[in-house]
């Protein structure tokens, strides 16, 4: 009998190795090379800001007063350098954030007469870059929407105070939904973190412009307290705005579209 290799049927599993290497993500590789990098400039960051901080004490000698200078000169330029690097990067996406973000509550102005039409583009890019923060419609009734639920959700649970459910009015513009309040924060979020690029690139010219010799004294401390506040409050608040929005629902109750608190309903529904 002879044999037919190609007529061998496939296994009734992938091989594990192959699947891997067919269903390899190209995003997926992108943001893994990106939190490694991310990830790096913060551990060199750390380094840079213990080192300094040991030659300034005197824990780490590094030989005269000379030469500690030089030494915090040196770990200053490279802290300097991340955070710039860091700025550069990130401050184009936070204006073209913003600048969304308010064609968004511009548009949603309940005023006659607005166009529409950028309000709708801010909106699309909004739901692609923060997708529990701005739904499409479609994508809603697709996949987020529990007919059972729904129709088990009426106006009487809505008005039990037993339920504790937190019910919010959505705004809408053309098929997209959204909170105006999440967008607001949002927007304040941005204009904080694009101070904060503002502020580093003035700490980057008074670093670049002068020498340690000849450099202003009360500068360093006017610059280095609202760059580090702008940065640190902005990422705050849009961390705070990511976990509300992964700690709700939006569901469709007698027809309109709500809000549904995931960890209330998930306390409602446990034995």
């Amino acid at each position: 009998m002879m044999y037919h290799p190609n007529r061998t049927p496939a296994p009734a599993t992938p091989i594990l190795g192959d699947d891997c290497n067919h269903t390899t993500d190209p995003d997926q590789c992108r943001k893994l090379a990106a939190k490694i990098f991310n990830t790096t400039l913060e551990v060199v960051l750390a380094v840079a800001g213990v080192t300094m901080l040991t030659v300034q004490t005197g824990i780490l000698p590094v030989g005269d007063k000379k030469d500690q200078g030089n030494w915090v000169e040196i770990l200053s330029q490279v802290m300097n350098c991340v955070f710039m690097w860091k700025t550069v990067t990130n401050h184009p996406y936070y204006i073209v954030r913003l600048v969304m973000a308010s064609h968004v509550l511009n548009s949603s102005d309940e005023q006659r007469g607005r166009k529409w039409g950028p309000g709708i583009r801010g909106a699309c890019y909004l739901q692609h870059q923060f997708p529990l923060l701005v739904f499409h419609r479609a994508t809603i009734l697709d996949t987020d929407v529990d007919k059972s639920e729904t129709q088990c959700f009426d106006k009487s649970d809505i008005a039990n105070d037993s339920l504790q459910t937190t019910i919010k009015e959505i705004s809408r513009l053309g098929n997209y939904l959204f909170l105006r309040d999440d967008v607001k924060h949002l927007q304040k979020s941005l204009i904080i973190l694009n101070c904060g690029c503002l502020f580093q690139y003035l700490m980057t010219a008074y670093m670049w412009s002068y020498d340690a010799s000849s450099r202003p004294a009360f500068v360093m401390p006017a610059l280095l307290p609202p760059t580090i506040l702008c940065n640190v409050i902005g990422e705050y608040r849009l961390k705070k705005l990511n976990k509300r929005g992964e700690a709700r629902r939006l569901i469709i109750a007698d027809g309109i579209p709500v809000f549904r608190e995931l960890s209330i309903q998930r306390a409602v529904t446990s034995p």
